[in-house]
């Protein structure tokens, strides 16, 4: 049996062919960014606080509310199209105008596909559904990053280097079943990797020299020496993940410890 892998969106795009009737729009395809762009997010809550504070001047909701009283203002449909054509929509495949007859495909620019959406409101909300399916996509994918590190790691500290095969002999004379050794693929092993040289620089504090958690300015300075190809999210998470895993596993030896002093 083959299992087929999730679709995983390079760099979090992903090209897709709009919906007309219930019908794909032959010749139509769009690339599409994931709805959880820094760009697209930052710039839709200031719209939504924009159109909230145009509300509250113009008391919309209350009984001195007049449509008479509002002037020019910018339609919050428009702003909400603008954003999605800058930051969700980037690219696009079977658009054009009509020149003396003649079609002729365009370039995509914001402009214009703010143009379009206008004209295919539709196409606005199916944009923002395919959007959400690549963030949420990226977000399976970075756990299962996180997942393959931790396991990685705890198989490393248990059972690898000499102390592990002493814990491997443990177990054969114990009738123990053997711990499977998990499969470090590229990704994993440049996060494990990095994590040993990262950590090296860890701070302590505290009389008992408490481990301080890696900061995100350790794994910016680690990435300007040593550039990775590991999509940005995926990689902090891994890291982050490592080092609390780390640390906990500190604490409990610590108050071991301290038990069997007592």
């Amino acid at each position: 049996m083959i299992i087929l892998n999730p679709r995983i969106d390079v760099g979090g795009e992903r090209w897709f062919t709009p919906l007309k009737d219930l019908k794909p729009i032959e010749g139509l395809k769009l690339l599409v960014s994931s709805i959880d762009n820094d760009q697209y997010r930052s710039r839709n809550a200031l719209i939504r606080r924009h159109i909230e504070k145009m509300d509250a001047s113009y008391q919309v909701g209350t009984s001195e509310f007049s449509l008479s009283a509002v002037g020019e203002i910018d339609s919050a449909d428009d702003l909400l199209i603008d954003n999605c054509a800058r930051y969700l929509l980037k690219d696009w495949k079977g658009v054009g105008e009509l020149v003396e007859g003649e079609e002729v495909p365009i370039e995509y620019t914001p402009e214009r596909g703010a143009a379009l959406l206008k004209q295919e409101p539709a196409i606005y909300w199916q944009i923002l559904a395919e959007a959400a399916s690549i963030a949420q996509g990226k977000e399976q994918q970075k756990q299962e990053t996180v997942k393959k590190a931790i396991e990685a790691q705890k198989w490393l500290s248990e059972f690898g280097g000499e102390q592990g095969e002493k814990a491997k002999w443990r177990r054969e004379k114990l009738k123990l079943p053997p711990i499977p050794e998990p499969e470090i693929d590229g990704v994993t092993g440049e996060i494990l990797n990095a994590y040993s040289v990262i950590s090296r620089s860890r701070l302590y504090a505290g009389m008992a020299g408490a481990p301080l958690p890696i900061s995100l300015h350790d794994i910016e300075r680690f990435l300007s020496a040593r550039p990775v190809l590991i999509d940005r999210d995926e990689f902090d998470a891994a890291i982050f993940a490592l080092d609390d895993a780390w640390r906990e596993k500190w604490a409990q030896e610590q108050k071991k410890h301290g038990k069997q002093k007592q």
